[in-house]
Order: structure tokens, then sequence, then C-alpha cells
């Protein structure tokens, strides 16, 4: 690349601290935002969304707003009746609701007679974040009785899209720039979100003797749990009670009232019109590419990240700056060295090498002023009107002037950072 270009290039690429960029992405960060977790991700997941403005400065820099205090996320213990929590996303899944109390007689009898209880559930408010298909397990099987028991994560935003929206801005924050968002694309066989209660329990029946869960002790309803607990009525005499039968005998019956039981539970199952598509949902999950949600709760309980809106004024965050300005001065000086740090045949043997208007340009970069005099062949340097330095162009040297004095001595130029250590 030839030195002009490559000038013209980190020009730009100085110039761009400056232009729309950022602007641009304070702006449609707030309307994503805004407009909840979909809108967010998709942001988030565009070239502007995935670089460093967004990912280092702006995500990175709660106190562009002039305040840190509304980024602070409080974490807290949760706990209470299922039924007075409302999911965050548009889908349940069956299987993986009710696998783990349908698994075996010993699992099902303990969970009606521990309540039940769904732990380590996290909410924000009275909405469910994480564990949705816990919290559906024991509304399926406790309905009102059922309770959660967990952390609650006050994330900023004033509705479920806003809050969802909070969390993924943490996730890309933590992911840093060149991520895209993780996410879950595949929708559910077995979705109940919407079903009555005959729906669910056919579906139920439907899938008797399966186990789509690794983590279940055992099929579906099987043969194995249907025969214990309806040959011995006696020892589980709280399923019956459940049930609200006598004891029944019969496999096909007993697996027919327990299906009824579990769909008309669930299809009082609380719903949310704001819950997102599953895609769009935040994934603290490192199985697809997100943080684990342990890993970033320090970061939010002490406001490291800019999580709603206002993202910033309309000027770029001092630290993010610097760090850039410092990268693209390095790389001005990188590119100048080499064109002007050869072997001449004498100290007089000529400029044709170097790109004086480069090495101005960088000097201006760092803070110097080169004023023309009138002289074509040399550069004035001067730092606050005072003279600090002179270049002769012809004759491949400078001069320097501490504090503004002359002091009788010549230089020959063998580069930009050789003169700016003479002159600081």
């Amino acid at each position: 690349m030839s030195t002009i270009k490559l000038a013209d290039l980190l020009k730009e690429s100085y110039s761009r601290l400056f232009e729309d960029d950022r602007e641009d992405a304070v702006v449609a960060l707030t309307k994503a935002f805004k407009e909840g977790p979909a809108a967010t991700r998709w942001f988030l997941d565009t070239d502007l969304g995935q670089s460093a403005v967004v990912r280092d400065d702006i995500l990175m820099s709660p106190e562009l707003d002039g305040s840190t205090t509304d980024d602070k996320v409080d974490i807290s213990t949760a706990g209470g009746a299922a039924k007075d929590y409302l999911p965050t996303q548009s889908e349940i899944d069956l299987m993986k609701s009710v696998s783990w109390p349908l698994g075996s007689a010993a699992t099902l009898l303990d969970a009606i007679n521990s309540g039940p209880i769904a732990a380590g559930i996290v909410v924000s408010g009275n909405l469910v974040i994480d564990g949705h298909h816990r919290w559906s397990g024991a509304y399926a099987i406790g309905k009102d009785s059922a309770k959660i028991a967990g952390k609650d994560i006050s994330w900023p935003g004033a509705s479920t899209a806003e809050k969802l929206a909070a969390a993924q801005l943490a996730i890309a924050a933590k992911l840093g720039a060149g991520k895209t968002t993780p996410t879950q694309p595949d929708k559910f066989d077995t979705n109940i979100m919407g079903l009555g209660a005959d729906a669910i329990s056919e579906m139920i029946m439907a899938n008797i003797n399966k186990k789509t869960d690794p983590n279940a002790p055992g099929p579906l309803l099987n043969d194995k749990m249907v025969e214990t607990i309806t040959q011995k009525p006696d020892e589980y005499k709280a399923i019956f009670e459940w049930l609200g039968s006598a004891p029944i005998s019969d496999i096909y019956k007993f697996r027919l009232a327990v299906a009824n039981k579990i769909g008309e539970n669930l299809s009082s199952l609380p719903s949310n019109d704001e819950a997102p598509e599953r895609e769009d949902m935040p994934q603290f999950d490192t199985k697809v590419g997100g943080p684990e949600l342990a890993s970033i709760e320090p970061d939010i309980k002490g406001a490291k990240y800019n999580l709603e809106p206002p993202f910033g004024e309309s000027v770029i965050s001092r630290n993010y700056q610097h760090k850039k300005m410092k990268t693209i001065q390095q790389q001005l000086k990188e590119a100048i060295t080499p064109q002007v740090n050869e072997s001449y045949a004498s100290s007089f043997g000529g400029s044709r090498n170097v790109d004086w208007e480069m090495v101005q340009d960088a000097l201006n970069r760092e803070g110097y002023d080169t004023p023309y005099k009138g002289i074509w062949d040399q550069i004035m340097v001067e730092k606050n009107g005072v003279r600090v330095g002179k270049i002769d162009k012809s004759g491949n040297h400078y001069f320097v002037y501490p504090n503004g004095v002359y002091n009788n001595t010549t230089y020959k130029w063998v580069g930009l950072d050789g003169f700016l250590k003479q002159i600081d």
C-alpha cells in the first residue's frame, strides 16, 4: 500500500471518531431498547451493533448520560407463589416441564408432597427470566399451591420488553465487539402455551413412554412407574389424593387421569402478551455461546454496563476516544517510520522518501501546531503558541527550542519518534 493511500486510510479512521457512527448508534440503540429484545438483538447483530463504538464505548460507559445509578442492578432473594409470576417467553415445552415429575413414581410423589417448589428460578419483579420449565413444572403439579425460590434481578426497564432488552445489552457488553448475540432459534414441538386442558392432556397421552429430557429419571409415565403406583395404592396414597380419585388399578385409566389433571393445571398457566419469540430471549447459556449469568452479576451490581436510555450524549466517551486516538497515532507512527528511518548517503542526502504531509498530520494529531510561516521547505512546530521545534525538509534535519529558545544544535532526521522525544 502506498504512503498516500495508507495516510488517507488512517486519516479516515481518525475522522470517524467525530462523524455520525456514534450518534447513529445511540439513536438506534435507544429505539431498539424501547421496542424490546427482538429489535435489540437485531441491532446488536448489525455491523454497527457489533462495532467497538457500541460494545467498547457505549455499553461499557454508564457515565455517558451523567449518571451511573440508573444502570445499577440490584440482586436479591426471590420467592412466592408460582401463580403470581408471568413468563417472559412465548413458548413453554410440555416435555421439559413434566418429564421430571412424570419420570418415576418417586419423583411424582416427591413433587406432590413438597408443595412443589421450583428452585433456582431467576425473576425480575413478577417476571420469570430464567427457569421457565421448572416454574411451569411446579405449576403443572401444584397449580395454586406451587412456589418458586431463587433470585430477583432488577433489570432496568418499565416493561417485559425493556427488561429483556437490558439483559441482551448486558450479554453484548460481556461478549465484546465482533460477537453475534447468542440465540435458541428452534421452536418446541410440544408447546403448551395457549392450549386448553383437553389439548394438553392429549399431548401427554401421545408421548407416553417417550424420554426427550436426558435428565429425567425415566420415560414419560413409563410402564414401570405406572405399575408401581397402581399396584401399591397405600404406599402412593398421596398421588391418588392429588388426582382426587380412589385408587386406580387400570394402567390406561391411571395415565389418563394424570394427563387430565396436568392438562387442567397447565391450561391456566399465566401467560404474557409481551413475551417474545424464543429466539429473541436473552441466553445466559454457554452451550449456545452466551455468558453464564453468574459471570456478569458483579458487573451489573457495580453499574459497569450502560443498560438503559439515555445511552449518552452526542460526544464520544473520553476513555474510548483516548484509546482510539492512541491506536491511530501508533498506526501513523508505524507507517511513517519505515519511510523516514532509511539510511541516507549523507546527512543531507535528500528527502524524497519522506511524506512530510503525513509527518505534519501526525504532529497535529499529537497536539502540536504547524503554522505556515512562508518558508516552503521548513515545518515550524509549536505548542500552546510557543515554538518547540523546526524541521528542515530539504536538509533532512531539525532543530529544537527548549522553553522556546533555540539550543544551537542540529539533529539528523531519523524519524518522527526521535523528533518527538527531543521536543517533549
